[in-house]
């Protein structure tokens, strides 16, 4: 999580960055996107939502027991996914369960990393990627940080505490 904070502040700099170079931004003379800028900023974007991500997943296994099972209608046992442990077996397991406001940022998390970790060219050469690259241009990274420490913190309370430059020093 505090490796997706550090990158917070760069990511909002390499977006901007990006945002008043487009030739379809007043004021921009370029022709075409810098390549370099946005590499830069998906560089700093797929580091963030890689972590996050990896946030929750690795703190619902924490919380979650080994002996739990998860199992069908038919009563055969599954693999849970990420999405089924936070808002299904975390629910169960601690009789409780997040807002939906938060655990709609969870799941656009999980679909957006998935999407990035599963990428695939849709459409012809030139823009292949277009869909997932606006994707990330328009996500909502500082609500999605701030949704992942409310989940920690509200499974696990002041797990997650804010940053005090006199902690640090």
């Amino acid at each position: 999580y505090s490796n997706a904070v550090m990158c917070h502040r760069l990511l909002v700099d390499k977006r901007n960055q990006l945002i008043s170079g487009s030739p379809k931004v007043k004021g921009s003379h370029r022709v075409i996107t810098n390549p370099s800028d946005f590499a830069n900023f998906f560089q700093v974007s797929v580091n963030m939502i890689v972590n996050l991500q990896a946030t929750v997943e690795s703190f619902a296994n924490r919380l979650i027991p080994n002996d739990v099972g998860c199992f069908d209608a038919n009563a055969k046992e599954f693999q849970p996914s990420i999405a089924h442990k936070i808002n299904t077996t975390l629910p169960l397991i601690k009789g409780k369960k997040i807002k939906r406001k938060e655990s709609n940022y969870l799941r656009q998390l999980i679909e957006i990393r998935n999407e990035i970790v599963h990428l695939k060219p849709a459409g012809d050469v030139n823009s292949a990627y277009k869909i997932v690259y606006r994707k990330l241009i328009n996500f909502k990274y500082f609500e999605v940080l701030q949704a992942v420490k409310t989940f920690v913190n509200f499974y696990e309370e002041g797990l997650i505490e804010e940053c005090s430059c006199e902690k640090e020093f």
